[in-house]
């Protein structure tokens, strides 16, 4: 199969976007954020814009968001900020939000500053936002920042968003242990700090079924245990 020109790739991704179905837009969006197709950020920006004034869309603002995000077109850093200021406590489009706005923000890739920001005071969406930019783009935050981190999210799982609505919500240390897999090889006091815990994330693993009874959470503790031999879960590399 012959190999699609960039320029054929970039007018496939624009007319998706601009297409009136909304799995073409998703599409879209999809295809500009794999191929990080900045030229299209501000078509994608425009797009997005439209997007807003259509209330049943989520998912297409979703991507569409994640990949405002990705090829970091900060233009549209004002009105992310807006969606995240809302802090809703269980929505996509706010999650998806708060990943984009911890790229857009930063100095550079290992700038962790606006996750920890988020982390203080973001609802539950707006957290697992955060650390889903912490894990997909395999970040290595600063010593302060890893430990800071840890600190903030040792009890994410207890976030008043989340007590009683467990079921369906992803415990939002998920993300974070899949990222300690890349923060292992620091000083002797980063690694204990990590392993301590990754150890800790383990014994509290628990989730509840659609009965609302409590089980342990196998895929957490699976997590762990790969962030303890440094090797990243590939499920969580990309969104």
């Amino acid at each position: 199969m012959a190999q699609i020109s960039n320029e054929e790739l970039i007018k496939t991704a624009c007319d998706m976007i601009n297409a009136k179905r909304s799995a073409q837009r998703i599409r879209g969006a999809k295809l500009i954020r794999k191929h990080a197709l900045t030229a299209l950020g501000e078509q994608l920006y425009a797009a997005f814009l439209r997007e807003l004034k259509d209330a049943r869309t989520w998912e297409v603002k979703s991507e569409m968001l994640k990949a405002l995000g990705a090829i970091n077109f900060t233009a549209a850093t004002g009105e992310i900020e807006k969606i995240v200021a809302r802090n809703l406590p269980q929505e996509a489009v706010t999650d998806s939000a708060a990943c984009a706005l911890a790229m857009l923000r930063r100095s550079h890739k290992n700038d962790a500053s606006e996750i920890i920001r988020l982390l203080k005071t973001g609802s539950y969406s707006a957290l697992i936002g955060a650390v889903t930019a912490l894990t997909v783009d395999q970040m290595v935050p600063c010593e302060a920042e890893i430990l800071e981190i840890l600190k903030l999210t040792k009890d994410a799982r207890k976030h008043k968003d989340r007590q009683g609505s467990e079921f369906g919500l992803i415990d939002p240390r998920t993300y974070v242990a899949a990222a300690c897999a890349n923060r292992l090889g620091g000083s002797e006091a980063q690694n204990e700090a990590v392993r301590q815990w990754l150890h800790r994330c383990k014994l509290t693993a628990a989730h509840r079924n659609s009965f609302g009874e409590e089980r342990v959470d196998l895929r957490l503790t699976r997590i762990c245990d790969l962030a303890l031999k440094r090797k990243f879960p590939k499920a969580y590399v990309g969104f």
